[in-house]
């Protein structure tokens, strides 16, 4: 077990802290985020405000600061980890958004769509470069540099996971589906939480942390891809994924599920588009069991979660809470088809 809170520490250090409940959280969190994009003469700045105008959910950097908080990170290196995590992800989504040809992002206009290939590129690189800024500023404020080789690591996996996608054979199973994973989402969600222990010297027993994240990365990323399947209320989703033929753990349980000959279809449809319309595809994925199948995996992962949570300490659970209750509303909505939902009270 981690050994105890230095208590005198981390009250001095919570005295410059906001209140963080998720919300306000999220809100210190965003307005950190536009103080550090590209200012209006940048010829980034009208790409960056539009990728930004859109926050997303903010739960990398929610959960870094509110972890921060409770080991009595300083309040300026917390928020400039949290940022400079928070950066890095979406360097990764533009980049993402590139290498995909996405037109939409978090329900409005890519950057790529709006402004082309080359300004895309330039900005990610623009946030990767002021991501490594902000870590070494909060590196400056904690113990030493070794967590700017958690950034360098992230983004190291994040191109490796991302060029799998487009170097793999694109009918995975899912050992490929999860070292994907592995290297695509985990490595931000990680950083997130190991940062601020790294920062505060808190570093024992990491690889339980790894563990429990780890799993964790694995149910976000199938949370997120039933949420490109079925909706909150139970309707047919976008189907990105399968418009795009991307990696998704509900289309690669889908084909699992086929006979061989329906396999083969859908292989060819997979490959050159011919055959039954994605339209067809839709309704035979949206009424066959792969949901459910997909739904038990995600409470089978998450049941990963939770054992490996039994080694950490409450401040590691509280500061995770967000991501938690993220996915607990997603396993929420799949319910009804798995019969099933999970309780970490």
């Amino acid at each position: 077990m981690l050994e105890v809170i230095n208590t005198e520490q981390s009250t001095i250090a919570n005295a410059n802290y906001p209140e963080l409940s998720p919300a306000s959280a999220a809100s210190n969190l965003a307005e950190a985020i536009n103080t550090v994009l590209p200012d209006e003469k940048s010829p980034l700045s009208a790409a960056a405000r539009l990728h930004f105008q859109n926050l997303g959910k903010l739960l990398r950097g929610t959960t870094s600061l509110r972890l921060a908080k409770v080991v009595g990170l300083d309040w300026d290196a917390a928020i400039n980890w949290a940022v400079a995590v928070e950066l890095m992800h979406n360097a990764s989504l533009v980049h993402d958004d590139i290498c995909d040809e996405d037109q939409f992002r978090r329900d409005q206009f890519s950057v790529v769509s709006s402004f082309g290939t080359p300004i895309a590129v330039c900005l990610g690189d623009w946030l990767v470069a002021r991501s490594f800024e902000l870590g070494i500023r909060a590196a400056e404020k904690g113990i030493g540099l070794s967590s700017i080789e958690l950034l360098a690591s992230s983004m190291r996996h994040l191109s490796a996971g991302e060029a799998a996608e487009f170097s793999s054979s694109k009918f995975l199973d899912w050992s490929d589906y999860e070292k994907i994973v592995l290297n695509k989402t985990v490595p931000l969600i990680s950083a997130a939480i190991e940062g601020p222990l790294v920062l505060s010297d808190r570093k024992e027993n990491l690889s339980d942390i790894r563990a429990a994240t780890n799993a964790l990365g694995i149910a976000y990323q199938i949370s997120n891809d039933i949420s490109d399947i079925i909706d909150g209320n139970g309707n047919p989703g976008p189907f990105n994924d399968l418009r795009k033929r991307a990696p998704n753990a509900v289309l690669l349980t889908f084909r699992e599920q086929l006979s061989t000959e329906e396999r083969n279809d859908y292989d060819v449809w997979w490959e050159n588009l011919s055959g039954p319309t994605i339209e067809e595809w839709i309704v035979r994925i949206h009424s066959s069991q792969s949901l459910d199948i997909c739904s038990r995996r995600l409470n089978s992962t998450l049941g990963d979660f939770k054992d490996s949570c039994n080694k950490l300490p409450d401040y590691i659970l509280e500061a995770l809470d967000p991501i938690i209750v993220y996915l607990q509303a997603l396993t929420s909505i799949c319910a009804p088809l798995s019969k099933k939902t999970l309780d970490f009270n």
